[in-house]
């Protein structure tokens, strides 16, 4: 009797088969879930973007300075300055949109678009000198950290001058048009950026630009301030 015990007891561990380990027990790790775990991790330690709105970077500066013409705009400012005591107004109005630097650059590439004028007035009579540019533009900075620290400036582009000689007198103008052909432009700048948050910085510079078209030159030198976002 105790013989058929013995031999039924070890038929039923041989069936049931060997005792299962505290490691096959414990569940696997879900791969997925490490792999979402890596991925959080490398996002964690991406740089913050600097890039802007919209992955692109715009400025806008205004200024005033002092111009030097030659041929045509000459004759013009001749002619205001030969008004009796007349209003002189000279602003420069500056434009430009950055493509998106690439990481980690000190260089900002963009397009500028600037509108220069030199006007004098002095009731009946008035003089305006106007230029437009328009060009490509590269961006230093010597920081390492775009909008932060001194920069230096280039552009080079297309340009036109329009100048405007004239007497109003009531609802009647006698008025000479010159207009320009195209021609073209160089300018150089030299100006420092204040960074008041992650995509947006003070900045101030000082520009010289050398510009001609048809038989009319200008060498402007503007001071200017503005912002860069």
């Amino acid at each position: 009797m105790r013989r058929g015990v013995f031999l039924v007891a070890i038929s039923t561990l041989l069936l049931a088969g060997p005792p299962a380990s505290a490691a096959d027990e414990a569940p696997a790790p879900s791969r997925s879930g490490g792999e979402a775990a890596t991925s959080a991790a490398t996002a964690d330690e991406r740089p913050p973007c600097r890039c802007g709105v919209f992955n692109t970077r715009f400025s806008i500066a205004l200024g005033s300075g002092w111009i030097h013409h030659t041929g045509e705009n000459e004759v013009a400012e001749t002619s205001g300055k030969g008004l009796a005591s007349p209003r002189h107004t000279k602003f420069d109005v500056d434009l430009a949109v950055y493509f998106k630097p690439a990481a980690g650059s000190a260089w900002l590439f963009g397009v500028a678009l600037d509108a220069l004028s030199d006007s004098y007035d002095k009731e009946p009579g008035f003089a305006n000198l106007t230029q437009l540019f328009m060009g490509v533009r590269a961006s230093y900075f010597f920081s390492g950290t775009l909008g932060s620290g001194p920069y230096v400036r280039g552009d080079v582009g297309p340009v036109v001058f329009d100048t405007k000689v004239g007497i109003q007198s009531g609802r009647s103008q006698a008025l000479t048009d010159v207009s320009s052909p195209v021609g073209a432009a160089v300018r150089f700048g030299l100006g420092y950026a204040y960074r008041v948050s992650e995509t947006v910085s003070i900045i101030a510079n000082a520009e010289w630009s050398h510009r001609r078209a048809g038989g009319s030159a200008s060498t402007p030198i503007i001071l200017a301030g503005g912002i860069l976002f």
